[in-house]
């Protein structure tokens, strides 16, 4: 990277990045430089756009009451992801909407369902992907 530093924060919280000269100093958690240094280009969070369609695992799971599920889009698309029963009964649509491109976060609460097995599928463009998850009571 010949001198070059990559770094990523948001204004006011803590810089972290790929840092090549050892003269880069932490203090505490903000980095500085004790000699003059070039900033070449700054990479903003929205700038990494995920390449591919992806749901993860939500967490916890387990849970007692409300869970969270993340996923990315690659491309603007119709997303829904709707929630199922042991029985493959739809009991909750989280998301039916276009959405840009990007990573998203949607938050389930089960306040009034028994404990059990579920089951949440994305469908997004070509993309679809079926987790399940365990809820306590």
């Amino acid at each position: 990277m010949d001198n070059n530093h990559i770094i990523l924060s948001i204004l006011g919280q803590p810089v972290s990045g790929l840092m090549q000269k050892s003269d880069l100093r932490m203090h505490l958690g903000f980095g500085y430089t004790a000699v003059s240094t070039t900033i070449t280009g700054i990479e903003q969070p929205g700038d990494q756009l995920t390449q591919q369609f992806r749901m993860d695992q939500n967490y916890p799971n387990p849970f007692a009451q409300m869970t969270a599920i993340e996923y990315e889009l690659p491309e603007k698309c119709h997303v829904s992801i709707t929630v199922y029963n042991a029985f493959g009964q739809a009991i909750a649509m989280l998301v039916s909407e276009y959405q840009e491109p990007g990573r998203y976060r949607v938050i389930f609460d089960s306040l009034h369902l028994p404990g059990g097995v579920f089951f949440y599928r994305m469908n997004a463009g070509v993309f679809t992907d079926t987790k399940k998850m365990l809820l306590l009571r």
